[in-house]
């Protein structure tokens, strides 16, 4: 079946998708869905990785959400060891003209 999100609240789903690992680093796609009904504007996202790592993130798809449109958006992490990393990503949307901010902690498993 489709695969499971990472992260999941009232307003938006992320999924992990492509990872790539190449030595100490991972390469990835992150699909931002909004959940059933919602319709989220302004979307714009910061990441944070552990301070022995490095993040470079791609410029997003775009910056709406809703319906059948989907954002997304290549993240590039040096430094990393193991099979697994935590990061810290911010969303900021506005929701019916509400400002929201959430932050999603998304883990990455490269299998």
């Amino acid at each position: 079946g489709p695969p499971a999100p990472v992260y999941e609240d009232a307003f938006v789903r992320l999924y992990v998708e492509d990872i790539q690992r190449d030595v100490g680093s991972f390469k990835f796609t992150v699909r931002y869905e909004a959940a059933l009904g919602k319709r989220l504007a302004a979307f714009r996202v910061q990441a944070a990785v552990p301070k022995q790592m490095k993040l470079r993130l791609d410029p997003p798809s775009g910056n709406a959400l809703g319906g059948s449109v989907c954002v997304t958006q290549k993240m590039a992490i040096e430094g990393a060891s193991g099979d697994a990393i935590v990061m810290k990503v911010r969303l900021n949307f506005e929701d019916g003209g509400e400002q929201v901010t959430n932050i999603a902690e998304v883990r990455v498993v490269v299998t």
